[in-house]
């Protein structure tokens, strides 16, 4: 039998340096036209288990098309490479009729 290494933890989660820190109430600028500023402005911001549950760490699976992520069927993308093409185009891969505005950094992590 063959154990896995287990990383360390120091407490925290492992995107903890990702989420915003505690401080003042969140100030919206830089509004895209047809966007609403409707549950930002003026909000403190919140951990994710006040903000919207236990949801944060969990894993998901999702299903692309291979002509969605720029693969082909002879040689399969790495997983670094469809996360890469997810962020990247991730506005395309919304629902129909709905609407996503990303900030202008990008996708990040």
């Amino acid at each position: 039998m063959t154990t896995s290494p287990v990383p360390p933890n120091d407490g925290q989660s492992r995107d903890a340096a990702y989420w915003s820190q505690s401080g003042s109430n969140l100030k919206v600028s830089n509004i895209p036209s047809g966007a609403l500023n409707l549950n930002v402005d003026g909000r403190q911001a919140v951990g994710p288990l006040q903000g919207f549950g236990q949801m944060w760490q969990k894993t998901y699976r999702v299903r692309f098309k291979v002509d969605d992520v720029g693969g082909s069927t002879a040689a399969p993308l790495s997983t670094k490479a469809i996360i890469k093409a997810w962020k990247e185009n991730f506005p395309q891969f919304w629902p129909a009729g709905n609407r996503f505005y990303a900030p202008l950094t990008g996708i990040a992590p």
